[in-house]
Parts: structure tokens; C-alpha cells; sequence
């Protein structure tokens, strides 16, 4: 999971012919499904967000997200973040999941199971993004029964080592799960704009009005990119 939604900019990798496999499965999980994943990352009533060091205006977010088939495997990763980041990154997911908006045509169009990637962009102030990641905890991540060990291996996802890679724009973004020449990517660069909605759960929020970039992946960079 991103360490700051200030610092990386997610971007989402379609099933496509690539013959690197996509590595979350979005199942169209009803609301029952979804706060049964929830409570067993660690989510729900009591997760310690509301509580100094962090309080009002953060929430708890969950890896493997609550919308994918992976996070029924257990030791889902939980962390506390600004409520306005992880709002923008369920807002970006439930548009992409229903080809609403920005990601008409181009999304899963309602339909599951519906096999997706993530990377992220400007990823290079993430200690566990770095060619030698920094794992160590930083008090901020667990799983349900405590502090999580952060070595890659407890959120439930397959597929093969991460990566870097150059995409036609010139960018260079990081890829967990891997990917391959020619794997579509879709940026969503978000504005300052709001319009107020009503959420899930009957809570009041803002969604942000945001575009999509399409891009390809064009070659696999060594290292962090940097230099290259």
C-alpha cells in the first residue's frame, strides 16, 4: 500500500493479451461482502484511526482492497490515512469498476470478474517503492491481529516481482505485480473542483472531478528509473 497518496499517483493496468498476469480481481462484492472484508483487515469499529497520533479526518484503508476477490485470502494491510486521499481512491476504483465518467469505454463496464493491476507514478518517495526498499514498520501499518511485517509477502496478491517501467509519455512508473510492452495504463490526474455527493454508507463527501490519461508501457527500466 502507498505511503502517501501525497507522494505517488496511482495508476490502473486493464486485463489485456499481456502475458503478465493481472493480479487483483474485482468480483462486484455486495455491501455485506464488503464490510465482511473490511472487519477482517482490521477496518471497522475500534481500528485506532479516530486515536492520536491520528484523529479527525482520517480514515482506515485496507490492501487488497475491499472490491477484490484477493482480500478473502486474510492478512489484508491496514493503514490510517487522510480521509480525502482515500476518498479520491475509491472514487477512482468505483468509476473505473462501472465505465463511469472519465473511464467510459474503458473500464469493466459493470461486468466481473474483471482482472486489474496498479502502479504508480511519482512513486520515488516511497521507501518501499526504492530499487532497495526500506521495510521496516513505520507504526502505520497492520493487519488485523497487529503491526504487520512489511516484506511483500502478507497481502494476499500474486503475481510476479515488481518494476519499473517507461511508458510512451516518457514517464517511468512502479508496477508490483509487474507488467509487460504494450500493457494499457490509465492516470487519473485529479482538480482542485468538488461536487458533494452522497456516499456508500449514507456519509456525505466530495467527489473530485478528475481525467484520465491512456497510456502504453513501451520498456522495462532497471533500477528505480532514475538516470535512465
Amino acid at each position: 500500500m502507498a505511503k502517501s497518496a501525497r507522494s505517488a499517483r496511482i495508476c490502473v493496468m486493464p486485463s489485456t493479451a499481456s502475458a503478465k498476469p493481472k493480479n487483483l480481481t474485482w468480483d462486484k462484492p455486495n455491501t455485506s461482502k464488503q464490510r465482511e472484508r473490511s472487519s477482517k483487515a482490521g477496518c471497522r469499529s475500534n481500528n485506532g484511526c479516530s486515536k492520536s497520533p491520528y484523529g479527525s479526518g482520517y480514515q482506515c484503508d485496507e490492501f487488497p482492497f475491499k472490491s477484490v476477490r484477493e482480500a478473502d485470502r486474510g492478512g489484508q494491510l491496514n493503514r490510517c490515512v487522510l480521509a480525502r486521499y482515500n476518498r479520491r481512491q475509491g472514487q477512482y476504483l468505483r468509476d473505473y469498476y462501472n465505465s463511469y465518467g472519465e473511464f467510459r469505454n474503458k473500464g469493466c463496464d459493470k461486468k466481473s470478474p474483471c482482472r486489474y493491476t496498479i502502479g504508480f507514478k511519482n512513486e520515488k518517495r516511497l521507501e518501499y517503492c526504492k530499487a532497495r526498499p526500506h521495510c521496516r514498520n513505520d507504526g502505520n501499518e497492520h493487519t488485523k491481529s497487529g503491526p504487520a511485517t512489511v516484506d511483500g509477502n502478507d497481502t494476499g496478491v500474486d503475481g510476479p516481482a515488481g518494476g519499473y517501467h517507461r511508458v510512451a509519455s516518457g514517464d517511468v512508473i512502479y508496477v508490483p505485480g509487474g507488467a509487460a510492452v504494450g500493457d494499457v495504463v490509465l492516470q487519473a490526474t485529479f482538480s482542485n473542483a468538488t461536487v458533494p455527493v452522497a456516499e456508500e454508507f449514507g456519509e456525505e463527501v466530495d467527489d473530485e472531478e478528475y481525467v484520465v490519461l491512456e497510456d502504453r508501457v513501451v520498456e522495462e527500466v532497471k533500477g528505480d528509473g532514475q538516470g535512465v
